[in-house]
């Protein structure tokens, strides 16, 4: 019968965690949002966190899900889910308009 050595413990676990300092630099970052209060004049600057989805920010400001968040500059749409690449970055200037129908001018 043969003798196994007891495994060694997995240690990379452990050493996988981030380093609390180095990730609190990473977690905000600052963008403005246009016309949040249902008011274009309306200007938001926001702490966020860096990479938010569009739903992480409309939660922040207290907005429906159906509201549209894009970048003025391109007007790109941030979209709600992680899957997608349109996340918000530091500096962006967002808009943010209630969703309208089909066939009513934007």
């Amino acid at each position: 019968m043969l003798f196994r050595a007891p495994r060694k413990r997995d240690r990379r676990s452990e050493n996988m965690k981030p380093d609390k300092d180095k990730t609190d630099e990473v977690k905000q970052c600052h963008a403005v949002v246009i016309g949040a209060d249902d008011n274009p004049e309306n200007i938001q600057n926001l702490n966020i966190p860096k990479g938010a989805t569009g739903a992480q920010v409309k939660t922040q400001l207290g907005k429906p899900l159906d509201y549209v968040l894009r970048r003025q500059e391109t007007g790109e749409v941030i979209q709600n889910s992680d899957e997608v690449y349109q996340k918000v970055q530091e500096g962006d200037k967002l808009l943010l308009n209630p969703l309208t129908r089909v066939g009513q001018a934007q």
